[in-house]
C-alpha cells in the first residue's frame, strides 16, 4: 500500500523537532505494516493551529490526494490533521470519497475498521474542546499578566485603560 504522512505542530512556542517526531512514528507504522512511503509525499505544516483551513502542506496533501498518488493517509494523531471537528470530518470525508484510508497511529485508529468511526468523531470533539480550553486559559494568563503591570502585546502608547 502506498502512504503518505502528514505531519504539524500548532505555535512558535513549541518544538520543531515535533514534526521529525511525527514523521518516524508514521514510518515506524507503515514498516511495520508492509506500507511503503515516498519521501516527496510527506507533508507538513509548521507553527500553525490545526483551527485553520488555510495550511499549505494540508492543501498539497489533498491535491496529492485527488491525484490518488498514495492510498492511505498517515497521522500521528488526529489533532495533528485538525482540532477542529467540522473541518477533520471535512477532510476524513473527501478522503473517503477518493477511497484512501486514514490511520492515526498513537490514537490507534484506522478509518476502514466500521467501530473507529464513531472513536474518530469523538476524538474531534475531544481535541476542538481542548483548543477551545486552551484558548481561555491563554486570555486569562494574559489578563493576569496585565493585572500585575506587565506589558502583554497591546499598544501602550496613548494613555492607559481602565
Amino acid at each position: 500500500m502506498r502512504a503518505t504522512i502528514y505531519a504539524r505542530y500548532s505555535s512558535e512556542n513549541q518544538r520543531p523537532e515535533s514534526i521529525t517526531d511525527q514523521i518516524y512514528s508514521c514510518r515506524k507504522y507503515a514498516t511495520e505494516h508492509g506500507w511503503t512511503v515516498d519521501d516527496a509525499l510527506i507533508f507538513s505544516d509548521e507553527a500553525v493551529s490545526g483551527a485553520r483551513e488555510d495550511r499549505a502542506g494540508l492543501h498539497e496533501m489533498m491535491e496529492a490526494a485527488r491525484g490518488a498518488t498514495f492510498d492511505a493517509l498517515l497521522v500521528d494523531d488526529l489533532s495533528r490533521l485538525a482540532r477542529n471537528n467540522l473541518l477533520m470530518l471535512t477532510v476524513i470525508g473527501d478522503l473517503h470519497f477518493l477511497g484512501i484510508r486514514l490511520v492515526s497511529v498513537a490514537d490507534g485508529l484506522d478509518s476502514d475498521q466500521e467501530e473507529a468511526h464513531f472513536s474518530i468523531q469523538l476524538r474531534g470533539i475531544a481535541n476542538e474542546l481542548f483548543l477551545t480550553d486552551l484558548r481561555k486559559k491563554v486570555v486569562r494568563g494574559v489578563i493576569g499578566q496585565k493585572n500585575r503591570g506587565f506589558f502583554v502585546g497591546e499598544r501602550a502608547f496613548g494613555g492607559v485603560h481602565p
